[in-house]
């Protein structure tokens, strides 16, 4: 005899043809994981970049769920092996926004468009930036150079914990960091150091994050960043996600108003084998491939 036991209440299918309305939208993003260049690549020296092309070549890159959802099937992806039937919907998608910063993409995807890309400082920040940070918060600035995170400590942090000066530095995204040993500068310290660089930032400067970046260690050879990092964006908007209601988008740890502007509504429109993007304050339509998928 056989038994079944209902653990949970069954929801019927909803009738063919009928809408579902989604209660809540996550998005998940993996930054830094580019499956190939844009055509206005030579604006920001990428040429030829793929990421997913390179890491793919290593033997300890092992991602099988994504390969089941259908990341190699992707229009353009040449790597990695085809799923013969995919779990998931997936696309290709151009960037309109100005700029290639991480802000603006996360924008983007929540329908804001970016006209006016946000400053970036491959030479490091003015001279009158610097001063100034270092005027209020009465510390001294080492580095101000575009760098890796992991680097600036170990070449910069021996120094700064004789000397109490700030490490601040950048990257090819519109950013400026602040990095700090915990044991010079405690981390409440540190993050209201960077609530004053993200309030000076404005104007010709208003990038797009200032970054708190706490590490500990005695010494270059045992430096390490922590999980204290801190994030302060730009709070600009006031926006619709795929036809939902308002959605304040404001992602900062640091306590700064919002500014809210008129909403902007996008609505998404699909059809068997495409997704139709449009945006109702711009006269053009975009279409992005997309796999036949039934939600």
């Amino acid at each position: 005899m056989k038994c079944r036991t209902k653990t949970a209440k069954q929801k019927k299918a909803p009738p063919k043809g009928e809408k579902i309305m989604a209660k809540r939208v996550f998005i998940i993003v993996l930054d830094s994981f580019g499956i190939g260049e844009m055509p206005d690549a030579a604006r920001f020296g990428d040429v030829g970049s793929n990421t997913l092309g390179a890491i793919v070549k290593s033997p300890k890159y092992h991602a099988p769920t994504l390969q089941k959802l259908g990341l190699f099937n992707i229009e353009g992806v040449v790597c990695g092996r085809r799923a013969e039937a995919p779990l998931a919907s997936f696309a290709r998608l151009e960037e309109v926004s100005n700029g290639k910063d991480t802000t603006t993409g996360h924008w983007e995807i929540a329908g804001v468009e970016s006209e006016k890309a946000l400053p970036v400082y491959p030479n490091g920040f003015p001279d009158e930036v610097i001063a100034e940070f270092e005027r209020r918060t009465g510390r001294r600035v080492l580095c101000n150079k575009p760098y890796s995170g992991t680097d600036v400590i170990r070449d910069y942090g021996e120094e700064h914990m004789k000397t109490g000066a700030l490490i601040v530095y950048t990257s090819a995204d519109s950013v400026f960091q602040v990095a700090a040993n915990e044991a010079v500068v405690p981390v409440p310290e540190l993050y209201r150091y960077c609530e004053i660089a993200r309030e000076m930032l404005t104007g010709d400067h208003n990038v797009g994050r200032v970054i708190a970046r706490p590490f500990v260690g005695t010494n270059a050879k045992d430096f390490k960043r922590t999980t204290n990092r801190a994030i302060g964006v730009i709070a600009r908007f006031q926006i619709n996600v795929v036809d939902t209601r308002h959605i304040a988008c404001h992602f900062s740890h640091f306590r700064l108003p919002l500014t809210q502007v008129a909403p902007i509504r996008i609505s998404v429109h699909k059809t068997s084998q495409r997704s139709l993007v449009h945006h109702p304050d711009h006269p053009h339509v975009r279409y992005v491939t997309h796999h036949r998928k039934q939600f």
